[in-house]
């Protein structure tokens, strides 16, 4: 899983940008279908072994390639996964700091606010970007010494602690993988997309979701391809 590339894998700053518009599409691919995830983490993102590099290559390359095709990302972990429609039931995962610290603070089950919606996923996503640019799982950037161990308030407390400027998360961000990157972030990880009221307290799929998935292909997808293709 992508959890344990960053203890074993050094990719280039093109690598890394690269697998952040596959993982950034992946979720585009599954909302167009209707689905939410609802458990998206960098667990539950896998790769496929790369075929074995030759005697030649090798001499050639001054980096090792990784054993796993970095560019071609697999989701898993849809245990809580659902069809994207309002009156759809949701079912609340336990409680767990492993997989709180991805996810929206309005969903967690100590403090459950709304049904889930697509953007809690997007909102997920941006947190997996954050880890991508530094190439370090979350609770490490934030410095949370036992993530097992972390009260629901840390986790909870992420998105603010994220986009609080003076924290100077962003910056890092930029600094480590550009302004473009940076906003892309920014977006999943407020959720101001133009739908559903300040907070997504009035979103509603049938009414928005059309909208949403316009304005997450603008302004994250076309974003971070934008990168790639000037790169």
């Amino acid at each position: 899983p992508l959890t344990s590339l960053f203890q074993t894998t050094t990719p280039s700053l093109t690598t890394r940008i690269d697998l952040a518009l596959a993982i950034t599409n992946c979720i585009r691919y599954l909302h167009s279908t209707n689905w939410l995830h609802k458990g998206l983490r960098s667990h539950n993102i896998i790769f496929f072994a790369s075929p074995p590099q030759s005697p030649a290559s090798s001499a050639t390359t001054s980096q090792p390639k990784p054993d796993c095709d970095l560019l071609s990302p697999i989701l898993t972990g849809f245990d809580y996964a659902r069809p994207a429609r309002s009156e759809e039931m949701t079912e609340r995962p336990p409680e767990n700091p492993e997989y709180d610290i991805y996810r929206h603070p309005a969903t967690h089950s100590s403090n459950p606010t709304s049904s889930y919606k697509k953007p809690y996923d997007i909102y997920s996503l941006g947190v997996i970007l954050v880890e991508i640019a530094h190439w370090r799982p979350i609770d490490q950037i934030i410095g949370i010494e036992d993530l097992a161990k972390a009260k629901p308030e840390k986790t909870r407390g992420v998105q603010k602690l994220l986009l609080d400027t003076a924290e100077g998360y962003l910056d890092d961000v930029a600094f480590r993988v550009g302004e473009r990157y940076r906003e892309a972030v920014v977006m999943c990880l407020s959720g101001e997309f133009g739908v559903g009221g300040k907070g997504l307290k009035d979103y509603k799929e049938e009414e928005h979701g059309a909208r949403l998935q316009a304005e997450f292909y603008e302004k994250v997808v076309l974003k971070l391809g934008g990168i790639v293709t000037g790169m």
